[in-house]
């Protein structure tokens, strides 16, 4: 997948885009616009990357976004340091990988592991595949689910969604 952040400097640092693109790759990149004149740069961990147009792609290696922890990088100038944009890090490669946004400022990038042995897809929560039965829900011969009835007199909106997180 081809992940790219888009982010205009001239607007308080706010994302404009998060594009994930199947195209083969399995990298990462920052766009950026900002007005150059005020001299911009890419602050990512201890390093500085001069903005020398607009808009401006920067790759971002595996070195920055493999391991544990985060990755943090902000965008400032002459004028202005922006909030620190954070994308949780992954262990290692070993899928395809998306960039999921979760706030403004807070990413994580998901790692997708594109089929099973059987070469089928799996289904995620950012595609589309096949799901397996579990303890508790199967499949019978004629293709429909079943479940264990376990009673459930009520259930909120936010119960609901703290099961399907």
């Amino acid at each position: 997948m081809k992940n790219t952040i888009v982010i205009d400097a001239t607007k308080n640092c706010i994302c404009d885009l998060v594009s994930t693109v199947d195209n083969g790759e399995n990298r990462f990149f920052i766009e950026i616009r900002a007005d150059t004149s005020l001299n911009p740069r890419l602050e990512i961990e201890s390093e500085q990357i001069q903005i020398t147009g607009s808009p401006f792609v920067c790759e971002i290696g595996t070195a920055y976004y493999v391991g544990t922890g985060s990755l943090q990088f902000r965008i400032v100038d002459d004028n202005h340091a922006g909030d620190y944009f954070q994308i949780t890090k992954i262990a290692k490669v070993d899928g395809n990988l998306f960039l999921s946004q979760k706030s403004n400022f807070n990413y994580e990038l998901i790692q997708v592991i594109a089929e099973n042995k059987t070469g089928v897809p799996i289904a995620t929560v950012v595609s589309l595949g096949v799901v397996k039965g579990g303890a508790n829900v199967g499949i019978k011969s004629d293709g429909t689910l079943w479940t264990e009835e376990h009673a459930t007199e009520s259930i909120t909106n936010l119960e609901l969604d703290e099961i399907c997180k």
